[in-house]
């Protein structure tokens, strides 16, 4: 082979890695998925539990309604967020459109729980 063809094979050899590598490093990285947490709902006060919304806080929208049927006093639910770990803000819905809300709740998991009772939406850490 003349060293003319091996210095054009070379050449095209290496626009080739190069071009390669500048399109691995173009490409977005994915973006991490966010783990889902659960958190526990406590209906402590004498009224049904009829919708809880939990929306990220500065989302302009609520969602939809996190809670699977209603709430009776005394019961509990867990309320999945698929956003994972975050401020959100909370509202929930009783029976007479009776409104419980709270904002920039940090929710984080497991061990919290939403505790509704009277007038008042509160966390609690522990179970």
């Amino acid at each position: 082979m003349s060293s003319r063809v091996m210095f054009l094979t070379a050449l095209a050899l290496t626009a080739v890695a190069l071009a390669a590598e500048a399109e691995e490093k173009a490409a977005p990285s994915p973006a991490p998925a966010q783990a889902r947490v659960t958190v526990s709902l406590a209906n402590d006060s004498g009224r049904t539990i009829r919708a809880a919304y939990v929306s990220p806080t500065g989302d302009p929208g609520w969602g939809p309604n996190l809670l699977h049927g209603e709430l009776a006093p005394g019961k509990r639910a867990g309320l999945e967020l698929a956003r994972g770990c975050r401020k959100y803000d909370v509202r929930l819905v009783a029976e007479g459109g009776t409104e419980f809300l709270d904002e920039e709740v940090e929710l984080c998991g497991q061990e919290q729980t939403l505790s509704v009772g009277g007038s008042v939406l509160a966390l609690r850490s522990g179970r």
